[in-house]
C-alpha cells in the first residue's frame, strides 16, 4: 500500500512529504492459505528408517511412493507422479525421474539438508509440469566463517544387506567456501519376513 501525506500550511503553500510504504503481514493457518509447504529434514528420514528419499517423503500425508525396489522409487503426490511432479535441486530442474515406472528419483540423501514439498494451487507458479507438486531439494549449509567441518556417516540395512557410507568436508573463509562429499551405497535383493529373497528387487 502506498500512501502520500500532505501538510497544508497556508492557502497557497503546501509541503509534500516523502512516500510512505506500509506493509501488512497477516499470519494465516495452514488450512486457510494457498501456499502449502511441508519441509522434512533428512535427519528425520534417517531416524524413521527410510530406505531412500521417496520412502522418507511417503510418511507425509498426501505423499506416497511408486517403488519396485530400494533403488527404484519415485514420489507420488496426490496420485500424480512423473511428468506431473517437478524436482528442483539447488533451484535447477532435475528431470531424470519423469519417464516410466522403472526410473527412480535418482537422488541420494547424502549432502542434503532438507526437502520442501509444495502442494496445492501454489504449484502453478512453477509451470504445468508441477501440477502434482514440487520437491525442492535444499543442500546442506556451508561451514561457519573461518572453520572447517568434517563428518562421516555409515548406514546398514538388514533387509537388503545394504550398506552406505559417505564422508564430507567443508570450509569457509572471508573470500570463498567449498564443500566436498564422497559416498557409495549398495543393496542386495529384498528379504521377506521369512528370510526369502525377492529376486531383482
Amino acid at each position: 500500500v502506498s500512501v502520500q501525506l500532505f501538510s497544508q500550511q497556508t492557502d497557497s503553500l503546501s509541503t509534500e512529504l516523502k512516500e510512505v510504504v506500509i506493509t501488512g503481514l497477516r499470519e494465516a493457518k495452514r488450512l486457510e492459505t494457498v501456499m502449502d509447504i511441508v519441509p522434512m529434514k533428512t535427519f528425520e528420514m534417517k531416524q524413521a528408517g527410510a530406505f531412500n528419499i521417496s520412502d522418507g517423503l511417503s510418511r507425509i500425508p498426501g505423499v506416497t511412493q511408486l517403488s519396485t525396489g530400494v533403488s527404484i522409487s519415485k514420489p507420488v503426490i496426490r496420485g500424480l507422479y512423473g511428468n506431473r511432479i517437478l524436482v528442483l535441486l539447488s533451484g535447477l530442474r532435475f528431470d531424470n525421474q519423469q519417464w516410466q515406472d522403472e526410473h527412480g528419483l535418482g537422488l541420494s540423501d547424502m549432502g542434503i539438508d532438507r526437502i520442501e514439498i509444495v502442494k496445492g494451487p501454489a504449484t502453478l507458479l512453477y509451470g504445468s509440469d508441477a501440477m502434482g507438486g514440487v520437491l525442492n531439494v535444499v543442500e546442506e549449509k556451508p561451514a561457519p566463517l573461518n572453520t572447517i567441518q568434517q563428518n562421516f556417516n555409515l548406514k546398514l540395512l538388514s533387509n537388503t544387506l545394504g550398506v552406505g557410507a559417505d564422508y564430507g568436508i567443508k570450509q569457509t573463509n572471508e573470500k570463498r567456501w567449498c564443500r566436498l562429499r564422497l559416498g557409495a551405497e549398495s543393496n542386495a535383493d529384498y528379504s521377506s519376513s521369512r528370510n526369502h529373497r525377492v529376486l531383482n528387487s
